[in-house]
Parts: C-alpha cells; structure tokens; sequence
C-alpha cells in the first residue's frame, strides 16, 4: 500500500519535469534502479507521461486502497 502513495507522488514529479534520480531519492528509494522497477510494475510504465499524469482511478493506484 506505501508503495502506491510513493508511485502516485514520483508521477506527479515526472509530470514536473523533475528528474528520475531526484524523484527516487524524494520518494526515498536508496537505488534509481529499484525506484524504477517499482514505477514500472505499479504503472505498467517505464515514466509517467510528461503531460499527463496518472489518474486517479489507475486499478494500482487507487487512494481507497491506500
């Protein structure tokens, strides 16, 4: 469940333009690699669309499920 409030906040980064080793360190993954990884199997997505972000209702996502 953490892991989900974690992806949701790097993809509003990734949506400002924020780079993906910062956004790993903010979101508090020790390794971009993990970071990544873990963005990749929540979202089904190597990045988040840069001018889009995730919605809301993504099944992986969902905030009730938090």
């Amino acid at each position: 469940m953490r892991t989900h409030v974690r992806i949701r906040a790097a993809a509003q980064g990734l949506v400002n333009g924020e780079s993906v080793d910062a956004i790993a360190q903010t979101v508090c993954y020790r390794e971009t690699s993990a970071f990544i990884n873990a963005f990749r199997r929540a979202t089904g997505q190597t990045r988040a669309p840069t001018a889009t972000p995730i919605p809301h209702h993504h099944p992986h996502l969902d905030p009730s499920r938090a």
